[in-house]
């Protein structure tokens, strides 16, 4: 796949989730989940059809029963059961929208990491690893930011919703590995087109119990449902085109910048006008944003040398008559350091990382007021030193050995540049709500009647560990830019012998 078709793909990718959640989120509630899900599906397949095309005869008869059979069960994972098994999950305030987005975005592309490493030819290399983790951070620390006190709470009010979303995003990925398959056996378009069908099938079968009674719900909300069908269909051909250019993790990765561009329209808002109050805390959120673009440039670069010619990175031409130059003791060095900030950071997870007071009234009238610790665990830079010595740790491993050149400066590039985020999320906790508070105190935040405050907690260790794995990826730069001036000097040298 060309570079100009992958941002095709990519933009579609952006475009169809956030349109996609968005546009759910008012229809939630208004018809059953299963009367969102059905009409979607059924103008999905009509774009599908006219847009990429409708299936190959000729290939479809060759392939035989089985290998449709099988292309219609990916569709049917993909694009009913993963949207389906959100949809029920979600309500229009609980889980919050913040977590909804998150468990959507950040959360299908760590269950997809999850997917891909029991399968060979989807398996991701440890730096795209370390890569997914620091842009599923950055989503986190993004969303946190939405709005002070945050209602990014994850796992702490509705664990088991969440828990089924994160199960969704693996039936998602499940479902475009399979669809990766199938698209090799009848290209994609026959396979994108059979999946759709088969799940809008499904769909419709479903619903008809239902269909009468909403009948006139969905009547009324048929310009919703058309646009939720449009970002279906844009969505689902986004991210099997990408998949099939790149693998699971690489496509669903760009699902990370839908929080970033949903932000985005804000500064669009303040520009035109049309705006009201804006609670974003543009601190953190600007912070999250650039820990997410540089996990997703890791991820998009850091392939392996074998991986197969659907790499949209090229490789670097290998020569042949140049016998690899041996690894200087600088990088050994430099993998033992990375181990040493990886466990400066392990041991941060426990230390503090705010101070937090709330002060409150009851609704009986009652003074309430606690004080309490968040662990690193708990914050955003508590996991930022993590990732980033988990980044150069791998990178300075797999350099040379897996990684090119090329993608190895990439990584501790965005790594660098991660580490300039610490002051910016340094603030930001990844929860508001404790489950020993009372409710109605936590449901107050931000009135008169409840305000929670947090002071950052002095973190030598945790700061030491990031300041340590960003002077590895600075070592690693400087070590690859002097070896690839020695090889050239060597090669230089090759052909004047052999002049």
């Amino acid at each position: 796949m060309r570079l100009t078709k992958a941002s095709l793909c990519v933009g579609m990718i952006v475009a169809g989730s956030a349109v996609w959640f968005v546009v759910t989120t008012l229809l939630i509630g208004e018809v059953p989940d299963s009367l969102i899900l059905a009409p979607s599906l059924l103008v999905a397949l009509v774009f599908v059809s006219v847009f990429v095309g409708t299936p190959e005869r000729d290939r479809v008869r060759t392939a035989g029963p089985r290998e449709v059979a099988f292309a219609a069960a990916a569709g049917a994972l993909a694009w009913y059961a993963a949207p389906i098994l959100t949809l029920s999950q979600r309500a229009t305030d609980a889980p919050s929208g913040t977590e909804t987005l998150f468990f959507a975005t950040a959360g299908a592309l760590f269950t997809a990491v999850v997917v891909a490493i029991f399968f060979a030819d989807e398996r991701p290399t440890l730096t795209q690893i370390a890569g997914a983790l620091l842009a599923v951070l950055g989503s986190a620390a993004l969303l946190a930011n939405w709005e002070r006190p945050s209602s990014f709470s994850p796992f702490l009010k509705f664990p088991v919703q969440e828990g089924i979303m994160l199960v969704a995003g693996a039936v998602l990925a499940l479902g475009i590995v399979a669809g990766r398959r199938s698209a090799r056996v009848f290209g994609l378009r026959s396979a994108l087109w059979l999946g759709m069908a088969a799940a809008a099938c499904v769909a419709v079968v479903v619903t008809l119990p239902d269909a009468l009674s909403a009948l006139g719900a969905t009547a009324r909300l048929w310009p919703q449902l058309v646009l939720t069908g449009v970002a279906l269909s844009t969505l689902a051909t986004g991210l099997s085109g990408l998949a099939q250019a790149g693998g699971v993790v690489r496509s669903v990765a760009w699902l990370l910048v839908a929080p970033i561009a949903m932000t985005a329209l804000t500064v669009v808002e303040r520009i035109t006008g049309a705006y009201g109050p804006v609670p974003i805390v543009w601190a953190g959120a600007v912070g999250g944003s650039v820990l997410s673009l540089a996990g997703l440039a890791i991820v998009e670069t850091a392939t392996s040398r074998q991986s197969d010619s659907t790499s949209m990175v090229p490789p670097e031409p290998v020569t042949d008559s140049i016998p690899p130059t041996p690894r200087p003791p600088v990088e050994v060095a430099a993998v033992v350091l990375a181990a040493v900030a990886l466990a400066l950071a392990l041991a941060s997870l426990f230390l503090p990382a705010f101070a937090a007071t709330v002060v409150g009234t009851t609704e009986a009238g009652a003074a309430f007021s606690a004080n309490w610790v968040y662990s690193g665990a708990e914050s955003a830079v508590g996991w930022l030193a993590i990732c980033l010595a988990l980044v150069a740790l791998a990178a300075t491993v797999e350099y040379d050995r897996i990684l090119t050149s090329r993608a190895a400066v990439v990584a501790v590039g965005a790594g660098l540049v991660s580490a300039l985020m610490y002051p910016l999320v340094v603030a930001t906790p990844l929860h508001t709500w404790t489950r020993w508070i009372p409710a109605e105190i936590q449901q107050a935040y931000g009135t008169e009647y409840a305000r929670l405050t947090f002071v950052v907690a002095p973190g030598l260790l945790r700061l030491g560990s990031v300041v340590l794995a960003a002077a590895v990826c600075a070592a690693l730069i400087s070590t690859i830019v002097l070896r690839r001036k020695a090889d050239g000097a060597a090669h230089s040298q090759v052909l004047k012998e052999n002049a």
